[in-house]
Protein backbone atom coordinates (compact mmCIF):
# COMPACT_ATOMS: atom_id res chain seq x y z
CA UNK A 1 0.00 0.00 0.00
CA UNK A 2 0.71 3.71 -0.87
CA UNK A 3 3.10 5.25 2.10
CA UNK A 4 3.15 2.08 4.25
CA UNK A 5 6.49 1.81 6.09
CA UNK A 6 9.11 -0.51 4.36
CA UNK A 7 11.09 -1.63 7.81
CA UNK A 8 11.08 -4.95 9.17
CA UNK A 9 7.42 -5.12 11.24
CA UNK A 10 8.06 -5.55 14.70
CA UNK A 11 5.29 -7.52 16.83
CA UNK A 12 3.44 -6.86 19.97
CA UNK A 13 4.22 -9.38 22.75
CA UNK A 14 1.58 -8.16 24.91
CA UNK A 15 -2.03 -6.54 23.83
CA UNK A 16 -2.28 -2.32 23.12
CA UNK A 17 -4.82 -0.90 26.11
CA UNK A 18 -6.34 2.36 25.36
CA UNK A 19 -7.33 5.31 27.54
CA UNK A 20 -10.90 5.32 28.50
CA UNK A 21 -12.98 7.97 27.24
CA UNK A 22 -16.26 9.14 29.33
CA UNK A 23 -19.46 10.75 28.20
CA UNK A 24 -21.60 12.08 30.36
CA UNK A 25 -25.55 11.39 29.19
CA UNK A 26 -28.85 12.44 30.59
CA UNK A 27 -29.73 9.18 30.66
CA UNK A 28 -26.54 7.72 32.35
CA UNK A 29 -25.87 6.80 36.12
CA UNK A 30 -22.88 6.00 38.04
CA UNK A 31 -21.90 2.40 37.17
CA UNK A 32 -19.14 2.67 34.89
CA UNK A 33 -17.20 3.83 38.41
CA UNK A 34 -18.88 1.46 40.70
CA UNK A 35 -18.90 -1.42 39.00
CA UNK A 36 -16.02 -1.27 36.34
CA UNK A 37 -13.85 0.59 37.78
CA UNK A 38 -13.53 3.92 35.87
CA UNK A 39 -12.55 7.16 36.77
CA UNK A 40 -16.04 9.08 36.72
CA UNK A 41 -16.24 12.83 37.56
CA UNK A 42 -17.46 13.50 40.72
CA UNK A 43 -20.86 14.01 40.07
CA UNK A 44 -23.69 13.84 37.38
CA UNK A 45 -25.00 10.68 35.51
CA UNK A 46 -21.98 9.33 32.74
CA UNK A 47 -23.83 6.91 29.86
CA UNK A 48 -20.89 5.60 28.21
CA UNK A 49 -17.20 4.97 28.38
CA UNK A 50 -15.53 4.49 24.70
CA UNK A 51 -12.82 1.82 24.70
CA UNK A 52 -11.51 1.74 21.26
CA UNK A 53 -12.37 4.17 18.79
CA UNK A 54 -11.26 5.62 15.58
CA UNK A 55 -13.26 8.44 15.00
CA UNK A 56 -11.91 11.60 14.25
CA UNK A 57 -12.28 13.94 17.66
CA UNK A 58 -12.86 10.69 19.81
CA UNK A 59 -9.64 8.91 18.81
CA UNK A 60 -8.13 6.15 21.07
CA UNK A 61 -4.49 6.78 22.83
CA UNK A 62 -2.46 3.80 24.04
CA UNK A 63 -1.55 3.69 27.62
CA UNK A 64 0.37 0.95 28.09
CA UNK A 65 3.89 0.81 27.38
CA UNK A 66 5.62 0.42 24.84
CA UNK A 67 3.01 2.43 22.92
CA UNK A 68 1.31 4.98 25.68
CA UNK A 69 0.25 8.18 24.34
CA UNK A 70 0.25 6.99 20.43
CA UNK A 71 -2.92 7.44 18.73
CA UNK A 72 -5.06 4.48 17.03
CA UNK A 73 -4.18 5.87 13.71
CA UNK A 74 -0.81 5.59 13.88
CA UNK A 75 -0.43 1.98 15.11
CA UNK A 76 -2.92 1.28 12.84
CA UNK A 77 -0.37 3.64 10.14
CA UNK A 78 2.54 2.05 11.48
CA UNK A 79 2.38 -1.29 11.87
CA UNK A 80 -0.16 -2.47 8.61
CA UNK A 81 0.74 -6.25 9.44
CA UNK A 82 -1.22 -5.84 12.67
CA UNK A 83 -4.20 -5.38 10.59
CA UNK A 84 -4.32 -8.94 9.80
CA UNK A 85 -5.72 -10.60 6.14
CA UNK A 86 -9.29 -9.55 6.37
CA UNK A 87 -8.51 -5.51 7.68
CA UNK A 88 -5.25 -4.94 5.69
CA UNK A 89 -6.46 -2.91 3.49
CA UNK A 90 -8.57 -0.76 5.59
CA UNK A 91 -7.88 3.00 5.99
CA UNK A 92 -8.88 2.70 10.07
CA UNK A 93 -9.40 0.49 12.99
CA UNK A 94 -12.76 -1.15 12.46
CA UNK A 95 -15.15 -0.90 14.68
CA UNK A 96 -15.98 1.29 17.92
CA UNK A 97 -16.40 -0.54 21.31
CA UNK A 98 -18.09 1.04 24.67
CA UNK A 99 -19.73 0.14 27.94
CA UNK A 100 -22.85 1.77 28.22
CA UNK A 101 -24.72 2.46 32.03
CA UNK A 102 -28.30 3.31 31.18
CA UNK A 103 -29.45 3.96 34.59
CA UNK A 104 -32.76 6.07 32.24
CA UNK A 105 -34.28 5.52 28.86
CA UNK A 106 -31.78 5.72 25.67
CA UNK A 107 -33.90 7.30 23.22
CA UNK A 108 -35.94 5.57 20.61
CA UNK A 109 -33.71 5.75 17.80
CA UNK A 110 -32.55 4.62 14.65
CA UNK A 111 -28.68 3.94 12.68
CA UNK A 112 -28.83 4.93 9.06
CA UNK A 113 -27.25 1.78 6.92
CA UNK A 114 -24.45 2.86 4.41
CA UNK A 115 -27.05 4.35 1.78
CA UNK A 116 -28.87 6.62 4.15
CA UNK A 117 -26.21 7.39 6.05
CA UNK A 118 -24.46 9.04 2.50
CA UNK A 119 -27.75 10.29 1.75
CA UNK A 120 -28.31 12.04 4.84
CA UNK A 121 -24.83 13.21 5.87
CA UNK A 122 -22.79 13.16 2.83
CA UNK A 123 -20.19 10.30 4.21
CA UNK A 124 -20.78 6.45 4.31
CA UNK A 125 -20.62 5.60 7.98
CA UNK A 126 -23.33 3.01 8.97
CA UNK A 127 -23.88 1.66 12.23
CA UNK A 128 -24.60 -2.40 13.17
CA UNK A 129 -24.23 -3.19 16.58
CA UNK A 130 -24.60 -5.22 19.23
CA UNK A 131 -25.15 -5.27 22.97
CA UNK A 132 -23.96 -7.71 25.30
CA UNK A 133 -25.80 -7.11 28.87
CA UNK A 134 -23.47 -7.29 31.83
CA UNK A 135 -25.56 -6.60 34.59
CA UNK A 136 -29.74 -5.89 34.60
CA UNK A 137 -32.38 -4.72 37.04
CA UNK A 138 -35.97 -5.84 37.45
CA UNK A 139 -36.91 -2.57 35.93
CA UNK A 140 -34.72 -3.02 32.70
CA UNK A 141 -36.22 -3.06 29.68
CA UNK A 142 -35.40 -3.19 25.81
CA UNK A 143 -37.08 -2.26 22.81
CA UNK A 144 -35.86 -3.54 19.74
CA UNK A 145 -37.90 -3.62 16.22
CA UNK A 146 -42.11 -3.51 15.91
CA UNK A 147 -44.86 -5.80 16.59
CA UNK A 148 -45.44 -8.38 13.91
CA UNK A 149 -47.81 -6.59 11.35
CA UNK A 150 -46.74 -2.52 12.35
CA UNK A 151 -46.36 -1.03 8.82
CA UNK A 152 -44.31 2.37 7.84
CA UNK A 153 -47.69 4.40 7.66
CA UNK A 154 -48.85 3.11 11.11
CA UNK A 155 -45.65 3.66 12.94
CA UNK A 156 -45.67 7.54 11.79
CA UNK A 157 -49.28 8.07 12.33
CA UNK A 158 -48.71 6.67 16.07
CA UNK A 159 -45.13 8.62 16.28
CA UNK A 160 -47.29 12.01 15.69
CA UNK A 161 -50.37 11.03 17.80
CA UNK A 162 -47.89 9.37 20.64
CA UNK A 163 -48.83 6.25 20.86
CA UNK A 164 -45.83 4.39 19.86
CA UNK A 165 -45.98 2.32 22.70
CA UNK A 166 -48.20 0.40 21.12
CA UNK A 167 -46.28 -1.11 18.29
CA UNK A 168 -42.63 -1.50 19.84
CA UNK A 169 -41.52 -5.15 20.96
CA UNK A 170 -39.57 -4.91 24.28
CA UNK A 171 -38.31 -7.75 26.45
CA UNK A 172 -36.99 -7.84 30.05
CA UNK A 173 -33.35 -8.53 29.65
CA UNK A 174 -31.01 -10.75 31.87
CA UNK A 175 -27.16 -10.49 32.40
CA UNK A 176 -25.69 -12.54 29.33
CA UNK A 177 -28.17 -11.57 26.70
CA UNK A 178 -26.75 -10.38 23.51
CA UNK A 179 -29.01 -8.36 20.89
CA UNK A 180 -27.87 -7.85 17.73
CA UNK A 181 -29.36 -4.72 16.29
CA UNK A 182 -28.49 -4.21 12.14
CA UNK A 183 -28.30 -0.53 11.11
CA UNK A 184 -32.65 0.23 10.26
CA UNK A 185 -33.23 -0.99 13.34
CA UNK A 186 -35.52 0.35 15.70
CA UNK A 187 -34.50 0.14 18.88
CA UNK A 188 -34.13 1.77 22.96
CA UNK A 189 -32.23 0.73 26.47
CA UNK A 190 -33.17 1.43 30.02
CA UNK A 191 -34.28 0.49 33.68
CA UNK A 192 -30.96 -0.11 35.01
CA UNK A 193 -28.95 -1.61 32.69
CA UNK A 194 -25.40 -1.95 31.75
CA UNK A 195 -24.36 -3.00 28.69
CA UNK A 196 -21.06 -3.45 26.49
CA UNK A 197 -20.94 -2.68 22.89
CA UNK A 198 -19.77 -3.52 19.71
CA UNK A 199 -19.96 -1.03 16.68
CA UNK A 200 -19.23 -0.21 12.70
CA UNK A 201 -17.36 3.05 13.15
CA UNK A 202 -19.94 5.55 12.94
CA UNK A 203 -21.90 8.09 15.38
CA UNK A 204 -24.63 8.98 13.36
CA UNK A 205 -28.08 8.22 15.75
CA UNK A 206 -31.44 10.10 14.51
CA UNK A 207 -33.57 10.66 17.83
CA UNK A 208 -37.20 9.14 16.73
CA UNK A 209 -38.98 9.58 20.73
CA UNK A 210 -37.32 11.07 23.66
CA UNK A 211 -39.87 9.96 26.42
CA UNK A 212 -40.95 13.52 26.64
CA UNK A 213 -37.51 14.21 28.74
CA UNK A 214 -35.70 17.47 29.24
CA UNK A 215 -31.93 18.14 29.10
CA UNK A 216 -29.40 19.48 32.43
CA UNK A 217 -30.94 23.02 30.97
CA UNK A 218 -34.49 22.18 31.16
CA UNK A 219 -34.85 21.94 26.81
CA UNK A 220 -36.08 18.96 25.08
CA UNK A 221 -33.48 16.87 23.19
CA UNK A 222 -33.61 17.49 19.37
CA UNK A 223 -35.47 14.51 17.73
CA UNK A 224 -34.38 13.57 14.08
CA UNK A 225 -38.06 12.64 12.67
CA UNK A 226 -37.58 12.94 8.82
CA UNK A 227 -33.84 11.13 8.82
CA UNK A 228 -35.01 9.15 11.32
CA UNK A 229 -38.15 7.38 9.38
CA UNK A 230 -35.88 7.49 6.32
CA UNK A 231 -33.26 5.21 8.14
CA UNK A 232 -35.98 3.04 9.31
CA UNK A 233 -36.02 -0.59 7.41
CA UNK A 234 -39.30 -1.99 6.45
CA UNK A 235 -40.68 -4.98 7.84
CA UNK A 236 -39.05 -3.90 11.39
CA UNK A 237 -39.78 -7.70 12.62
CA UNK A 238 -39.55 -7.97 16.39
CA UNK A 239 -35.77 -8.79 17.90
CA UNK A 240 -35.23 -10.69 20.64
CA UNK A 241 -31.78 -12.20 22.17
CA UNK A 242 -29.36 -14.13 20.02
CA UNK A 243 -29.63 -18.03 20.86
CA UNK A 244 -25.69 -18.63 21.48
CA UNK A 245 -24.24 -21.82 19.73
CA UNK A 246 -21.68 -24.05 21.50
CA UNK A 247 -18.18 -23.70 20.35
CA UNK A 248 -17.09 -27.61 19.65
CA UNK A 249 -13.43 -26.81 21.47
CA UNK A 250 -15.54 -25.73 24.63
CA UNK A 251 -14.57 -27.83 28.18
CA UNK A 252 -16.65 -27.79 31.32
CA UNK A 253 -14.28 -25.18 32.73
CA UNK A 254 -14.27 -22.77 29.44
CA UNK A 255 -17.39 -22.90 27.89
CA UNK A 256 -17.09 -20.81 24.57
CA UNK A 257 -20.09 -20.06 22.71
CA UNK A 258 -20.89 -18.03 19.21
CA UNK A 259 -22.95 -15.43 19.71
CA UNK A 260 -22.83 -12.83 16.43
CA UNK A 261 -21.33 -14.01 13.08
CA UNK A 262 -21.97 -10.81 10.85
CA UNK A 263 -20.31 -9.14 7.86
CA UNK A 264 -18.48 -6.98 9.77
CA UNK A 265 -17.73 -8.62 13.05
CA UNK A 266 -18.14 -11.98 14.73
CA UNK A 267 -18.50 -12.26 18.88
CA UNK A 268 -17.96 -15.42 20.86
CA UNK A 269 -18.24 -15.56 24.79
CA UNK A 270 -15.81 -17.58 27.03
CA UNK A 271 -16.94 -18.23 30.65
CA UNK A 272 -13.66 -19.84 32.34
CA UNK A 273 -13.50 -21.29 35.64
CA UNK A 274 -10.06 -22.84 35.06
CA UNK A 275 -7.41 -21.23 33.37
CA UNK A 276 -7.29 -21.55 29.49
CA UNK A 277 -4.41 -21.26 27.13
CA UNK A 278 -4.41 -19.98 23.33
CA UNK A 279 -2.07 -19.79 20.59
CA UNK A 280 -2.74 -17.73 17.90
CA UNK A 281 -1.87 -14.83 15.07
CA UNK A 282 -5.58 -13.70 14.60
CA UNK A 283 -6.80 -9.86 14.97
CA UNK A 284 -9.16 -9.78 18.10
CA UNK A 285 -10.29 -7.46 20.80
CA UNK A 286 -11.06 -8.73 23.78
CA UNK A 287 -13.52 -7.61 26.64
CA UNK A 288 -14.11 -8.43 30.30
CA UNK A 289 -17.68 -9.06 30.81
CA UNK A 290 -17.81 -10.27 34.81
CA UNK A 291 -15.65 -11.41 37.06
CA UNK A 292 -11.42 -10.83 38.20
CA UNK A 293 -8.22 -12.84 36.53
CA UNK A 294 -4.73 -12.36 35.33
CA UNK A 295 -3.42 -12.84 31.59
CA UNK A 296 -0.39 -14.03 31.18
CA UNK A 297 1.29 -13.55 28.21
CA UNK A 298 4.38 -14.03 26.61
CA UNK A 299 6.34 -13.58 30.35
CA UNK A 300 4.15 -11.29 31.70
CA UNK A 301 1.01 -10.99 34.01
CA UNK A 302 -1.76 -8.48 33.79
CA UNK A 303 -4.52 -8.15 36.52
CA UNK A 304 -8.04 -8.15 35.04
CA UNK A 305 -11.33 -7.32 36.37
CA UNK A 306 -14.82 -6.24 34.54
CA UNK A 307 -14.32 -3.14 32.24
CA UNK A 308 -11.36 -4.17 31.02
CA UNK A 309 -10.83 -4.21 27.01
CA UNK A 310 -7.31 -5.23 25.35
CA UNK A 311 -6.28 -5.38 21.26
CA UNK A 312 -4.39 -7.96 19.84
CA UNK A 313 -2.89 -7.57 16.50
CA UNK A 314 -2.82 -9.93 13.98
CA UNK A 315 0.87 -11.49 15.37
CA UNK A 316 1.38 -15.05 17.27
CA UNK A 317 0.85 -14.83 20.88
CA UNK A 318 0.71 -17.31 23.43
CA UNK A 319 -2.06 -15.93 26.38
CA UNK A 320 -3.78 -17.70 29.55
CA UNK A 321 -6.55 -16.37 30.83
CA UNK A 322 -6.95 -17.41 34.70
CA UNK A 323 -9.96 -16.62 36.68
CA UNK A 324 -8.73 -15.42 40.57
CA UNK A 325 -11.74 -15.85 42.65
CA UNK A 326 -14.75 -17.82 43.53
CA UNK A 327 -17.00 -16.17 40.74
CA UNK A 328 -16.13 -17.46 36.46
CA UNK A 329 -14.57 -15.01 34.45
CA UNK A 330 -16.58 -14.51 30.99
CA UNK A 331 -14.64 -13.01 28.58
CA UNK A 332 -15.66 -11.22 24.96
CA UNK A 333 -14.03 -11.76 22.29
CA UNK A 334 -14.40 -9.78 19.08
CA UNK A 335 -13.29 -11.16 15.65
CA UNK A 336 -12.91 -9.88 11.95
CA UNK A 337 -16.09 -11.10 10.02
CA UNK A 338 -15.47 -14.84 8.80
CA UNK A 339 -14.25 -14.93 4.94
Amino acid sequence: MTGEPTEPETFPTFPVVFRSQLSPRVWGGRWLGERLGKPLPDTGPVGESWEISPLEGSESVAENAPWTGQKLSELWRGHPSWRGRVFRDRHEFPWLIKWLDCRDNLSLQVHPDAAASLRLCGVSRPKTEAWIVAHAEPTARIWAGCRPGTTADEFARRLDDGTLAECLHAFAPRAGDCVFLPAGTLHAAGGGLLMAEIQQPSDFTFRLFDWNRLDPNGRPRELHRAAGLESLHWPQAPVNPVTPRPREDSTPESRGEHLVDAPDFRIERWTLTKSRSWSTDEFAVWMVLSGLGHLHCQGKRRPLRAGETLWFPAAPIETTWEPTSGEPLVLLKFLPPAT
